[in-house]
């Protein structure tokens, strides 16, 4: 059971998940021990993404691998909810975006500790903190402004505009893909996708991943400062205005 619309990244994993699901079904595993799985394998990955940071660069395709794997299951937690009337906010939205969040955490440290093991540099500490705080000040101002938009403006815009070409139909057939569209559902293949960068940048030099950590370092509190200014300087409109 399928959903009707989605987004155009699991257009792959959906032809996959679609024959994997009665699978799942065949045994006791509930969507929500489905989910656990593939947060699981998304964290083990952030552990093969480290070894392949630190030298071990014949594992990096395992790395896409196991990243398409993980997209593939959290379709499939869905389809199972759906297909046993199961299906919950709590599941679809609080585990889900748990999951997301821990391998977030993990790929920034990831990141620090390979630099650090590779270039010894006694400043990494302090840069990997300040690196996960830019990764906490997000998650926190995003979701403070989805509470302020939905609960306190109670708002009805959009948070996230959605086009045309990021929406996939179920029983949508590829040929019939705009040009578009055919490459966005190719670039969502890459999942989490400072992850190449980094590996790229080890690839070339130690002291290119540390330039790059601290890159990201900057870049993370730059977001979060952006779409906090962002909702201050355009707010929502207010419900009863």
């Amino acid at each position: 059971m399928q959903k009707n619309q989605d987004a155009v990244s699991v257009y792959f994993a959906r032809k996959v998940s679609r024959r994997l699901t009665p699978w799942f079904l065949k045994t006791p595993i509930t969507a929500n021990q489905a989910t656990a799985l593939w947060g699981l394998l998304s964290l083990f990955n952030t552990w093969v993404i480290y070894e392949v940071l630190i030298g071990h660069f014949w594992l990096a395709p395992v790395v896409f691998s196991l990243f398409f794997v993980v997209v593939v299951i959290d379709c499939v937690d869905g389809e199972i909810a759906r297909f046993r009337g199961t299906a919950s906010p709590i599941g679809g939205k609080l585990l889900d975006g748990v999951w997301h969040k821990a391998t977030e955490y993990g790929l920034l440290v990831a990141y620090a500790g390979a630099a650090y093991l590779l270039t010894n540099n006694p400043y990494l500490f302090a840069v990997g903190l300040v690196l996960v705080s830019g990764e906490a000040m997000y998650t926190y101002v995003y979701e403070r402004r989805l509470t302020v938009i939905r609960v306190y403006a109670k708002s009805s815009e959009y948070i996230n505009p959605t086009a045309e070409t990021d929406l996939y139909r179920k029983d949508e057939l590829w040929r019939d893909f705009p040009s578009k569209k055919k490459l966005n559902a190719f670039k969502c293949l890459i999942q989490y996708k400072s992850v190449y960068f980094m590996m790229l940048l080890a690839f070339i030099s130690s002291q290119l991943l540390l330039a790059g950590v601290v890159l990201l370092m900057f870049y993370k509190h730059y977001d979060w400062i952006r779409m906090l200014m962002k909702t201050v300087n355009r707010p929502p409109q207010l419900a009863n205005e």
